[in-house]
């Protein structure tokens, strides 16, 4: 960042869907305002399984959808960003339905989306809410998802599969293998 002042805003994928790589976003943050700059996390595949610390954690925004680990439907994504964010990113939108300045002043104005709303994927996303509460919330629900990774990842490991990463860099949600050379299985 030091050699590219232009930049502005750092944005980092939670966990990668290539390569199943979950990223340390508090060092990435804590790198980030040190160099002066914003910090945005896209955490699609991670939020509701993977913490991301709202208290602690410094960041302009964080994106996610109804679904993925929430385990909605798919159909509408949210953000969670700061109100000072927000304000600075009034007239900024160059599309009306990601304007999200506009979303979030009618929304404050009249409690409804701008527009037509799917009301079903709403009403699945509040009843996935509910069914994350009574698993156990975020804990519980990773807790399920690593093991479900060690299950499969274990399987796929005596079957002559290799994980890309190292164990360290492993998400419980997204695990890319490729077939070992010494398998001895010919595709």
């Amino acid at each position: 960042m030091a050699e590219a002042p232009a930049i502005t805003h750092v944005f980092v994928a939670h966990c990668e869907t290539s390569s199943g790589i979950l990223n340390p976003i508090a060092e990435i943050s804590e790198a980030t305002y040190r160099a002066g700059r914003k910090f945005l996390i896209d955490s699609m595949c991670a939020f509701g399984a993977i913490p991301v610390e709202v208290s602690t954690l410094k960041f302009e925004a964080v994106v996610s959808s109804a679904n993925k680990c929430i385990e909605g439907v798919p159909g509408f994504g949210f953000v969670l960003a700061r109100k000072t964010a927000l304000a600075k990113a009034k007239g900024n939108a160059h599309s009306l339905c990601l304007d999200l300045h506009a979303q979030w002043q009618h929304m404050n104005k009249s409690g409804q989306w701008r527009f037509t709303p799917l009301t079903h994927v709403v009403a699945a996303f509040l009843e996935a809410l509910r069914t994350h509460k009574a698993e156990g919330g975020m804990a519980a629900r990773g807790a399920r998802y690593r093991r479900n990774r060690d299950v499969i990842v274990t399987g796929m490991r005596e079957l002559g599969f290799e994980t890309l990463l190292d164990e360290h860099w492993l998400s419980p949600i997204i695990v890319t293998l490729f077939l070992s050379r010494r398998s001895g299985i010919c595709v």
